[in-house]
């Protein structure tokens, strides 16, 4: 195999799994939900019940698009805002029961993907599945600048 092979296959793999992130799913709701909408969710499930200014700082964002996207998270039905009891100056944020099933199914998703991984990496010894992780890194600390780097 030629080293442009290798690069040429891992480019592939990265616009399949960036089409899958870009297709619309329901997730077992009925709605549809983009990729940041999911993983807001998600966010919210895993933080149990956040306020927005907590939730921008864990996961890294501006208060105003997670202001956004929970109150379109709202209008589909899959959030709901409360007064924080302990503050009532700032809403709190938890899932509601159409939420709650999108997560559901949403981890699902991720078991699924992660048991094919698995059975993938065990036809590797455990030597080759060292290498691979080895590349992976190297390959994750290269890409870590590159957009820097390029332009």
């Amino acid at each position: 195999m030629k080293r442009n092979d290798v690069i040429h296959k891992l480019l592939k793999l990265i616009k399949q799994l960036d089409l899958l992130d870009r297709d619309l799913r329901t997730y077992g709701t009925g709605v549809q939900l983009t990729f940041s909408e999911i993983h807001m969710i998600h966010e919210i499930s895993v933080h149990k019940s956040p306020h927005v200014t907590a939730l921008a700082e864990k996961i890294g964002i501006t208060k105003g698009a997670v202001s956004q996207m929970t109150d379109k998270l709202v209008k589909k039905g899959f959030l709901i805002k409360e007064m924080d009891p302990s503050n009532q100056s700032r809403k709190i944020l938890r899932l509601s029961s159409l939420g709650i099933e999108a997560e559901r199914t949403h981890q699902n998703y991720h078991r699924a993907f992660e048991s094919r991984v698995l059975e993938l990496l065990d036809r590797y010894s455990e030597l080759d599945r060292k290498r691979i992780e080895m590349f992976l890194d190297d390959l994750l600390d290269a890409t870590e600048h590159l957009e820097r780097d390029l332009y």
